[in-house]
């Protein structure tokens, strides 16, 4: 039981390192959302392919003998952020051209 919430305490740490970083870099993200969702999920997603328990979900993660799960769990976590970024590129394009849009 110990180990599971300590493993739910690193996306935290990480996601709060990641809001007060923004503050002091002077990054606009009025609503946290990749600080909170995206940090928190990179890291949740990366310690699933370490600590995932077989008792709990049948998978094994890294630390359990099953390291293909961490590197299947590490491209998942490329994919999406290469996905996510290219999709915000391309709607930032588009807002670039639409007037009266003033995008910083």
């Amino acid at each position: 039981g110990d180990v599971y919430k300590r493993q739910g305490l690193f996306p935290v740490i990480f996601s709060y390192t990641a809001v007060e970083l923004k503050k002091i870099l002077k990054f606009d993200d009025t609503l946290d959302a990749f600080n909170c969702h995206g940090i928190g999920g990179i890291v949740g997603a990366f310690m699933t392919g370490l600590f995932a328990a077989p008792k709990i979900n049948g998978h094994a993660g890294a630390f359990y003998g099953h390291p293909k799960l961490l590197a299947a769990q590490t491209l998942a976590i490329v994919i999406t952020c290469l996905m996510a970024g290219g999709e915000t590129l391309i709607i930032l394009l588009i807002l670039k051209y639409i007037p009266f849009i003033g995008l910083r």
